[in-house]
C-alpha cells in the first residue's frame, strides 16, 4: 500500500486512476461538425473557467457566459432570435413524436414502446409509425440500436461500479447481431 492524501489506497488503484485521469485529456466532439471547427478541448477549458468561477456547470451558466461576444461559445449559438425560436420548436417536436407509446402485446403480454422511429427514406431521416415499418426500417432500427448499445457499453467501461451490465449489454448486442 502507498500513501496518498490522509489515507492509504492501494498503489496499483492510483496508477489505474491516473491512467484515467490522463486518457480524459483526449477531447472531441461526438458529432464531428457540431462544434464549428472549434476544438473540443478549448471547449472544456472554457467549461472548466466557468465551474471555477461559479462553482458548477449548468446549461444556464454556460448560455450567460456565451452571451458575451468574446467568448469561445458564443459562436456555437443561434443568436438570431427568430431562427432560434424555430430551432427551439423543432426540438419541441421531436419531444412530443418521441414522447408517445402504443401499448403492443409481446410474448403475451401488454407493453408500452415508442410509436415512432426515425428512419432513411427518400426524403431522408423522418419519424415514421412503427406500425408502418418495413423490413428495411426494422433492419435499420436494428442496427441504430446495436450503435447505441455499443456506445453505452464503451461509456459504463469507465466505471467499475457498472461492472456487472456489461455482460448483458454484450449478450444484448450479440443476439441483435445475429
Amino acid at each position: 500500500m502507498g500513501e496518498v492524501g490522509c489515507g492509504k489506497v492501494r498503489l496499483d488503484m492510483v496508477i489505474f486512476l491516473s491512467l484515467k485521469i490522463y486518457n480524459m485529456k483526449k477531447y472531441s466532439w461526438k458529432l464531428k461538425n457540431y462544434g464549428r471547427g472549434i476544438d473540443a478541448k478549448k471547449i472544456v477549458k472554457e467549461f472548466e473557467r466557468i465551474d471555477s468561477v461559479y462553482g458548477s456547470l449548468t446549461p444556464d451558466i454556460i448560455l450567460g457566459e456565451a452571451e458575451k461576444k468574446d467568448c469561445i461559445l458564443h459562436s456555437l449559438f443561434e443568436w438570431d432570435d427568430s431562427e432560434a425560436a424555430r430551432q427551439y420548436r423543432l426540438q419541441q417536436a421531436r419531444n412530443i413524436i418521441n414522447n408517445i407509446s402504443v401499448e403492443v402485446i409481446s410474448n403475451g403480454k401488454p407493453r408500452d414502446v415508442g410509436a415512432y422511429e426515425v428512419v432513411t427514406g427518400e426524403a431522408g431521416r423522418s419519424y415514421k409509425s412503427v406500425h408502418e415499418l418495413t423490413v428495411q426500417d426494422i433492419e435499420e432500427v436494428r442496427s441504430n440500436t446495436i450503435r447505441d448499445l455499443n456506445y453505452l457499453n464503451e461509456k459504463i467501461s469507465f466505471y467499475s461500479e457498472f461492472s456487472k451490465a456489461k455482460p448483458h449489454l454484450c449478450n444484448a448486442i450479440k443476439s441483435l447481431s445475429k
